[in-house]
């Protein structure tokens, strides 16, 4: 996240809040050994130091989870009901989202977009151009580049609670 292309100066604190775990949608499932690995450490040490990130769309009753999958899970297998979030507006005119990525090791590239092809409401594109589009539209949910440097763009026509499953669903293979 960058705002203005300036980061937060030291002293500076994003917008904070206690929030329901129940009313936070994973983009992402969580990895079951780290969350493991955290709750064990949440347990004894007792607070959590880097609040999960959270965007909150339209009437702030619903936040979808930016980056924090893990830590949200531990706090939930441990009982905890409400939790301390970074808050973002997704439709602050500032913010702007990089990227993030996520490598694939086990399939072909042939295995993968059969896969992705399975996913009902996915648009798949081969992307003639070989470049990232760092300018995404607000259909297009993520770019698949292979080691052959060859370029998908994958798009869903849908609201974006949606878009946040049809993500889930790609990330989960």
């Amino acid at each position: 996240m960058n705002l203005n292309n300036q980061q937060l100066q030291i002293g500076e604190l994003p917008e904070l809040e206690i929030v329901p775990l129940s009313q936070i949608v994973f983009h992402e499932d969580p990895d079951i050994e780290r969350s493991s690995s955290l709750v064990i450490f949440l347990r004894k040490d007792g607070r959590l130091k880097n609040p999960p990130m959270v965007a909150y769309y339209r009437d702030e009753s619903h936040y979808i989870l930016l980056d924090g999958a893990n830590r949200m899970t531990a706090l939930s297998q441990i009982g905890i009901r409400d939790v301390v979030v970074q808050k973002v507006n997704l439709f602050d005119e500032k913010l702007l989202f990089l990227h993030w990525h996520h490598a694939v090791e086990k399939f072909t590239k042939e295995e993968f977009l059969e896969k992705l092809g399975l996913i009902d409401g996915l648009i798949i594109s081969n992307d003639n151009t070989g470049e990232l589009d760092l300018d995404e539209d607000c259909e297009l949910l993520c770019q698949i580049q292979f080691s052959d440097s060859e370029l998908y763009q994958i798009s869903a026509d849908c609201d974006l609670f949606e878009k946040v499953s049809l993500l889930k669903k790609i990330t989960n293979i």
